[in-house]
């Protein structure tokens, strides 16, 4: 399966990586899988969960606008 870092899902939905975090925290979006490393936790994302995030972005900017 392949996985996508915070930065390329954050790109793809066209949204700084500190907004995908906030809105995990938030609770707007559920919390990212990770993988330890030394002294770190890097979140991982599957295909399906940038999917979401792309369409979660975009229906946001969308009710913004409206």
């Amino acid at each position: 399966m392949k996985v996508y870092s915070i930065s390329a899902v954050a790109q793809r939905a066209g949204v700084p990586p500190d907004t995908i975090r906030q809105w995990e925290r938030r609770g707007l979006l559920p919390q990212a899988q990770r993988i330890e490393g030394p002294g770190r936790a890097d979140r991982i994302y599957s295909r399906e969960d940038l999917e979401s995030i792309v369409r979660f972005a975009r229906e946001r900017r969308e009710k913004e606008a409206a």
